[in-house]
């Protein structure tokens, strides 16, 4: 677990000229230090950062670049901030690569930078471009915990925990009792399942017994204003009075949230778990191969907010098909053919 954030940030302000690259390491490496990041990653941001710098002083030489250090969610990130409506940035693009062969390949130094941050973003707003990378902190791996034989069963509460230990010590005997396949890859991590808890961006409930000893765990974070993705719920032990609180506790939280879709992540689904007695529908099964065979693997999703209907514009020939579909899965949609001005039927549905 890293040290609390308080939004702190460095800022400078530099041109685009390969001399101030020294300045922005030196800021880069300190920061870093400041910011609890571990002194291997700080090197890779001080270093994604100054090629990102030789990229715009060949492109743009002597543009206006703000740069801003500051602390994000489990990492820390640099973000450059300049007026510039035609900068290509595709060499960035994961699939991009560099032509060793060319003489001056100015876009190298943005393939470098891309493959040394752990993240990175672009945006636009208005003429302002911004471009940040990110470096993310580097947590200790929890050891599984075999739980031994299973609790007897036991009336349960549920509470939105904070607790560190206590969220370690479930992590740990979700790792023993679970197969690597039903976890996400930051169950065993619960220093950053904090971080990302004290930002809000992870929500962890906890169903814990007259004893306070955990019985079981569920995950949900938002994936955007009105859809939250759960991971779990996972028990820890052989009775399922854990699963209808755990998922109580959810929905009563997202209740008077602007929330209205609900699904599980595939990545976080214990094996025969299922919502159907719960209020949640089977929106499709992934087929997942692993070494012991095929896994097929469900997803649910349980609407909050009652559908009143929307109007659909789709090319008449599928028509049919949309009404069709729409009746099976008892959504109320009107569809009207989509026409061009003069009459003719349009090829893309709006």
């Amino acid at each position: 677990m890293t040290a609390p954030q308080h939004n702190k940030s460095i800022t400078l302000a530099v041109p685009a000229e390969a001399d101030w690259a020294p300045l922005l390491q030196s800021a880069a490496e300190n920061a870093a230090r400041i910011f609890g990041l571990a002194r291997e990653k700080g090197l890779r941001l001080a270093m994604s950062m100054e090629e990102v710098l030789l990229y715009l002083a060949r492109v743009l030489p002597g543009e206006a670049v703000q740069i801003s250090l500051g602390q994000a969610p489990g990492a820390v990130s640099a973000t450059f901030t300049l007026a510039a409506d035609s900068l290509d940035l595709s060499a960035m693009n994961i699939v991009a690569g560099a032509d060793p062969g060319e003489e001056d390949d100015h876009a190298l130094p943005l393939v470098l930078a891309s493959r040394m941050s752990d993240g990175l973003h672009v945006s636009r707003v208005g003429g302002q471009l911004f471009l940040t990378l990110r470096q993310d902190h580097v947590y200790a791996r929890t050891s599984p915990q075999q739980g031994g034989k299973d609790l007897p069963c036991a009336p349960v509460r549920v509470e939105a925990v904070t607790d560190y230990h206590r969220i370690a010590h479930g992590c740990a005997r979700l790792l023993g009792r679970f197969q690597a396949r039903e976890l996400p890859p930051w169950i065993a991590f619960p220093g950053k399942i904090m971080d990302r808890a004290a930002n809000g961006e992870l929500q962890v409930s906890v169903a814990l017994d007259d004893a306070d000893r955990v019985r079981g765990l569920l995950f949900w974070e938002y994936m955007s204003e009105k859809s939250v993705t759960f991971s779990g719920p996972w028990l820890l032990d052989a009775c399922d009075q854990g699963l209808a609180p755990l998922l109580e506790h959810m929905l009563l939280a997202l209740a008077r949230s602007k929330v209205s879709c609900l699904f599980s992540n595939p990545d976080g689904t214990p094996s025969g778990l299922d919502l159907s007695r719960h209020g949640f529908e089977l929106l499709a099964t992934i087929t997942r191969t692993e070494q012991d065979g095929d896994q097929r693997i469900p997803v649910w999703f349980r609407h909050l907010r009652e559908d009143e209907g929307l109007q659909v514009w789709a090319h008449p020939g599928c028509i049919p098909f949309l009404e069709e579909t729409y009746q099976r899965v008892f959504l109320p949609r009107t569809i009207l053919p989509a026409l061009d001005a003069v009459g003719r039927p349009q090829s893309h549905a709006r």
